[in-house]
C-alpha cells in the first residue's frame, strides 16, 4: 500500500496496547486525533437524507449516528442532536429491538454468517 494512511493502518500486532487501562489511554489518544472534515459531514448528511420514493430510509438514523458516538465532540462535527428527546427515541428504540430479537427466528434477527460459524463450530 502505498499513501498516508498505510502505515497507520499496517502495525504489528506488538505495538497495540497488552492492558485495558494501556488500550483507554490509546483509545482517548486516537479520538482525539478524529478530526470530521466537510466531505464526512456530506457524505454522513446524503445517507440520513436518503429516501425511498417518498420515504426516508431511516429516520432514525441521526439517532443512533448519535447514539453510538463515541463522544459530544464527535456528535458536534457532525451536526447531529443528542438531547433529551433523542436520547429518549434511542432507550424506546433499544427496547424495541431487544424485544424483537427475542421472539424473532434466527433468520431475521442474526446475519447469516453467524449461522454459517455456529454450524461449523457444531460440526
Amino acid at each position: 500500500m502505498s499513501g498516508s494512511g498505510a502505515s497507520a493502518t499496517a502495525r504489528s500486532t506488538q505495538s497495540y496496547p497488552a492492558a485495558y487501562g494501556e488500550f483507554r489511554f490509546y483509545y482517548e489518544d486516537m479520538l482525539g486525533r478524529l478530526a470530521v472534515g466537510p466531505m464526512a459531514r456530506e457524505i454522513a448528511a446524503a445517507i440520513f437524507a436518503a429516501k425511498l420514493g417518498p420515504v426516508p430510509v431511516s429516520p432514525l438514523g441521526p439517532v443512533i449516528a448519535a447514539a453510538l458516538m463515541p463522544d459530544d465532540r464527535l456528535r458536534e462535527a457532525y451536526h447531529l442532536k443528542w438531547g433529551g428527546r433523542e436520547q429518549i427515541i434511542w432507550q424506546a428504540f433499544r427496547v424495541a429491538t431487544g424485544a424483537v430479537a427475542r421472539v424473532a427466528p434466527p433468520q431475521v434477527n442474526e446475519w447469516s454468517h453467524a449461522r454459517v460459524a455456529r454450524r461449523r463450530s457444531a460440526q
